[in-house]
């Protein structure tokens, strides 16, 4: 549910309104008190509850005896979120402080700043967290688009040349979003059908539109898998033609390197997922991924040429593994992106996410790294903290 109104969000313009006809049920008897208090917390203002008649009287236009109504919730899009969190001092009393020069945000930044319009309860702040950066997408361009959702604070556009992985990744929730038995998705990646036509084709608009940010590859697939990667390196080229940067996100280590003469350090950047430096661990997860050892060697590598490296810890499988990675790759990435686990069940809902995320922050800020605080771990973050959501990701 709140993937569904974080995806809505995304998609809304400004004060748009969401209409949602939901009931509690046997199974979920809180289903609607649970949407409201996710719809507030995901960024919308409840305007209206409406009534939905059910069960007409056979060949009637009167409601019958047995008719029940069932809640329509009306919300509208909020310009931004307020959240009560609950900070914390470091050692020398002051509070966490982002590190980092100002000069280096682009377009819109998601800030956590002082909201006074309403009193926090006591050892409470209130935080308000500025909305996603609108949409660069264009009308009509399907494969390459503006994410939505958790994916949009990746990226500000993205392409996926391929339909499947193969990297076998258990947390994966694609599959379910693209319909797709596991099975099939995890069999491998195959090319999707004219993709170049297509890509070139959005380019071009793209291109006369003067958008010239850059193309995040994939978030649907991995263009460095084990299997087809024949449209990988035309599909970078035909971006880069167009006017516009790449950005990769890959588990697929040193099989990045075939293309590394196409990166630009002034335009360009590569990234990886690292959930874990240990191999047992990431092969109980990412039975078909790069071993941690070969997906550092190719941040390395990358690092060496002069690009722009990230790393992505999300999933975040285990707190101190994530850590872990920070302290032993900081010297060779730019930038870490920083989320938690969701739909993980049991690990999700037991894990000490506050602590986690103040953790990491401080250890972000003893390293002097820069970082991104996805949105699920933005409540617990100190007032006034700045994190920068859209950065320069090129030197």
């Amino acid at each position: 549910m709140r993937m569904t109104l974080e995806n809505c969000r995304a998609g809304l313009r400004r004060d748009g309104f969401l209409v949602m006809n939901l009931a509690d049920t046997k199974s979920y008897p809180t289903l609607t008190k649970d949407f409201v208090a996710l719809a507030k917390d995901t960024g919308f203002t409840l305007v209206e509850t409406l009534q939905l008649a059910l069960s007409k009287g056979p060949g009637t236009d009167k409601l019958s005896a047995t008719h029940k109504f069932e809640p329509v919730f009306v919300v509208r899009k909020s310009p931004t979120r307020t959240l009560h969190v609950q900070t914390d001092k470091v050692k020398n009393g002051m509070e966490h402080e982002q590190i980092g020069s100002a000069a280096t945000i682009e377009q819109t930044a998601t800030t956590a700043t002082l909201n006074e319009s309403k009193p926090a309860a006591a050892g409470q702040t209130l935080v308000t967290i500025d909305p996603v950066p609108e949409s660069i997408g264009l009308p009509g361009c399907k494969y390459i688009y503006a994410p939505a959702g958790k994916a949009g604070e990746y990226a500000p556009l993205a392409a996926n040349p391929y339909r499947g992985c193969g990297h076998g990744c258990s947390y994966c929730y694609v599959p379910l979003m693209l319909k797709m038995k596991r099975p099939e998705f995890d069999a491998g990646a195959k090319a999707r059908p004219d993709f170049l036509k297509h890509l070139a084709k959005d380019a071009r608009k793209y291109q006369a539109a003067g958008i010239t940010e850059q193309v995040f590859f994939s978030f649907t697939t991995d263009v460095y898998s084990t299997f087809d990667t024949s449209l990988t390196r035309p599909s970078l080229e035909v971006v880069q033609r167009n006017g516009m940067g790449i950005c990769v996100l890959t588990k697929g280590g040193t099989r990045a390197l075939t293309d590394i003469d196409l990166y630009r350090p002034d335009r360009d950047c590569f990234a990886s997922t690292l959930t874990s430096l240990d191999d047992s661990f990431q092969q109980k997860w990412e039975r078909n991924a790069a071993s941690p050892d070969d997906r550092i060697a190719a941040l390395k590598a990358f690092h060496e040429k002069g690009i722009f490296t990230w790393v992505s810890l999300e999933p975040t499988l285990d707190v101190e593994s994530s850590l872990a990675i920070v302290e032993a790759t900081h010297g060779f990435v730019d930038l870490f992106k920083i989320g938690r686990a969701n739909y993980l069940g049991e690990y999700t809902r037991t894990t000490d996410w506050r602590d986690y995320t103040l953790r990491m922050i401080d250890l972000c800020q003893r390293l002097g790294v820069k970082h991104y605080i996805k949105r699920d771990l933005q409540q617990y973050l100190p007032a006034g903290y700045s994190n920068p959501m859209r950065v320069a990701q090129h030197h």
